[in-house]
């Protein structure tokens, strides 16, 4: 049996982020949720302030992506292909 562990932090509305790796993706899956404490922390990386770091990174990461993808939308929209920004890139004034 495959298994994928994670430690997450449930946010104040009780809701969790699990990300899931392709292999788990678009399948049935059952969820057990554990409470853990921090004395039952397997390593220190996975101390609850280091968890919320790691959430924030990839709640920031997302964002960024949100944003990039809202820029190229703009800019495609306004005429801006692959060859102009290459062009752009190559010779910057």
């Amino acid at each position: 049996m495959n298994a994928l562990r994670q430690f997450v932090v449930a946010s104040d509305s009780g809701s969790i982020l699990i990300s899931l790796p392709p292999e788990y993706r678009q399948q049935r899956l059952e969820i057990i949720v554990l409470p853990m404490d921090e004395t039952s922390n397997p390593v220190d990386k996975y101390s609850m302030e280091n968890m919320d770091k790691l959430q924030k990174l990839e709640e920031n990461d997302k964002n960024l992506c949100l944003i990039m993808d809202k820029i190229s939308s703009q800019a495609t929209a306004k005429g801006l292909t692959e060859e102009i920004l290459n062009d752009i890139l190559k010779d910057p004034l």
